[in-house]
């Protein structure tokens, strides 16, 4: 697990199964945010319990044990206050549909991701999470 940045910065949760994306996502949001990032998708509901006030929770959609789309539904049920966004390598409308029904995400972004794009989400751009 990676933790990163300050702790009086708003929580970002990142969950993603390759350790590149999990260091390179956390690097970018570490100045902004107190970043966790896990491979794991144990670790990440136990930390959605122990630290209960995650502002954001970026996920993989494709992982080993379950989907994007069914850990950012059970975030939502969970800390519905929390913005979600779903992060894939793939374009699967399946997917993106299932994320916005059921995950009640706020953003869908594909892998390689714009970073520019990315940190305009993050500081409340067009389409702003926070």
């Amino acid at each position: 697990m990676i933790q990163i940045g300050s702790q009086e910065n708003p929580k970002v949760l990142i969950v993603d199964d390759e350790t590149e994306v999990l260091n390179s996502l956390a690097d970018l949001l570490r100045k902004d945010f107190q970043v966790f990032a896990t491979e794991d998708i144990d670790e990440a509901e136990k930390l959605l319990v122990s630290h209960n006030m995650f502002s954001l929770v970026i996920s993989d959609q494709r992982m080993p044990v379950k989907t994007g789309v069914e850990f950012l539904a059970q975030v939502a049920g969970t800390s519905p206050d929390t913005s979600r966004i779903l992060l894939t390598g793939y374009a699967d409308i399946d997917a993106a549909i299932e994320a916005v029904n059921q995950g009640q995400i706020v953003q869908y972004i594909t892998k390689p991701w714009d970073a520019v794009k990315l940190i305009e989400i993050k500081n409340g751009g067009p389409k702003g999470i926070l």
